[in-house]
């Protein structure tokens, strides 16, 4: 089974404008965990991510 992680970047709303409609296929129509990560691929965003990526591993234990 394939878990989706998306990564975008904060700045690029040319990749952005599709993200909604590629989550919502993956979510609803194929019922796939799926997570989104906005980044600029600065250190600051470090903790925010870890702590997404955690959230989302133990969501994945959960079912």
């Amino acid at each position: 089974m394939y878990l989706p992680v998306e990564v975008l970047l904060q700045a690029c709303h040319t990749f952005a404008i599709e993200a909604d409609s590629v989550k919502s296929y993956i979510t609803e129509k194929k019922q796939i965990p799926y997570m989104t990560i906005t980044t600029d691929y600065s250190i600051s965003d470090q903790g925010q991510i870890d702590t997404r990526i955690g959230t989302f591993i133990e969501l994945l234990q959960s079912c």
